[in-house]
């Protein structure tokens, strides 16, 4: 028998994505929040093309993200946009348990129990 020390669920199995499921009307609780992840751990760097949204560094991003949750904020997206980082073939730092995302999924997890993080899993910035 094979041993699985993960699984996927399906969207009814998280209290966020339950209502996505069988809403027809398009609400604020419908969307997911995207978060802009830096490896620039104090940045908090405005994005041009994208008015009032930032790459944020891990060490700002409780303070960016505190006043959405009190406001309602339910779910977040995080993208990785690595500058530092080395990029290679197999997109090692992506996973990295001390790189950015995975800093500020445990961080948003640890202050934010109640918020769904989800992440893109693009790879194209590790590569």
């Amino acid at each position: 028998m094979v041993h699985i020390d993960s699984l996927l669920h399906a969207g009814y199995h998280n209290p966020v994505q339950r209502p996505w499921q069988v809403e027809r009307t398009l609400t604020k609780g419908s969307l997911m929040y995207p978060i802009f992840i830096t490896d620039e751990a104090d940045s908090l760097i405005p994005i041009p093309s994208m008015p009032n949204q930032n790459r944020i560094g891990v060490n700002r991003l409780e303070e960016v993200i505190a006043p959405l949750v009190q406001k309602g904020l339910r779910a977040v997206m995080l993208f990785g946009v690595p500058n530092d980082s080395v990029k290679d073939a197999l997109a090692t730092a992506a996973d990295d348990p001390n790189g950015p995302v995975i800093q500020s999924i445990k961080l948003l997890k640890a202050k934010f129990p109640q918020l769904l993080v989800s992440c893109d899993v693009c790879l194209c910035e590790y590569t």
